[in-house]
Formats: C-alpha cells, structure tokens, sequence
C-alpha cells in the first residue's frame, strides 16, 4: 500500500504525518510525502507580489529539498517506515493528482488548513481541490 502525503511545513502538514506514520506501521506501507511551490508570481502580504527570478528555481528546488529534510526529522517513527519524498515545482492539486496516478497511491492523507494564502480564500483551498 502507497499513502501520499503533501507538506507545506505548516501545523496542519505536521498531524498528517504523525497520523500516516500510524497508518503506515500498522498497514505496513510506504509513504511518499510531497511539496509542491510554485515558480510563477507569489502573493508577498500587503497587496505586494514578488517577481521570481528565473535562475533561481534551481535553488528554490534545493531549498524545499532542504526544508523537507529538516521537517520530516522531527518524526523519529519514520525511522523504521519506507518513505521517499518528493519536491515538485507546479500547483499544488495537479502535483497531488498527478503522483497520486504515477505512484499508483492507494491513499492520500492530508490536513484541512495548511500555510494559507489569499487564494485559498478566494479559489477555495488545495484540501478543497
């Protein structure tokens, strides 16, 4: 059994790994965490948006990389689980679809709220999708 978990490093993103790292012991199953970030404009807080600068999303992989690597060592259980992670540039809900079909995941687990973003409010949020 495959479980698909998408991070984005909030509270949220923190129960639902303790929750598939149970899930995962007990069903003897492999977890494939995911974070998503995208490469076009990003809304900045106070009506200000910051331009990426194209050379850098080599270094925006290599910083979720990073990010990724430090989250998931606060979880001493997935010592003793089969688990890969993956850091994907793209939106959210394709990325989630899109390895969800790859991977052949039987299950996804995810939390309600994660970091948020003005989007959520207006588009409705990735947990909604």
């Amino acid at each position: 059994m495959k479980i698909l978990v998408p991070i984005d490093f909030s509270q949220s993103s923190k129960t639902g790994v303790e929750y598939a790292t149970k899930v995962a012991e007990s069903l003897n199953s492999e977890i494939i965490f995911v974070h998503a970030y995208s490469q076009g404009y990003q809304y900045a807080g106070y009506g200000a948006i910051a331009y990426p600068v194209s050379d850098n999303f080599g270094s925006y992989q290599e910083l979720y990389k990073e990010k990724m690597l430090e989250f998931l060592e606060n979880f001493p259980r997935l010592a003793t689980i089969n688990y890969k992670s993956i850091i994907a540039s793209g939106i959210t809900s394709d990325i989630i679809l899109q390895l969800a079909i790859e991977e052949k995941v039987n299950l996804i687990i995810m939390g309600t709220e994660g970091a948020g973003t003005v989007e959520g409010y207006v588009a409705g949020t990735t947990s909604e999708k």
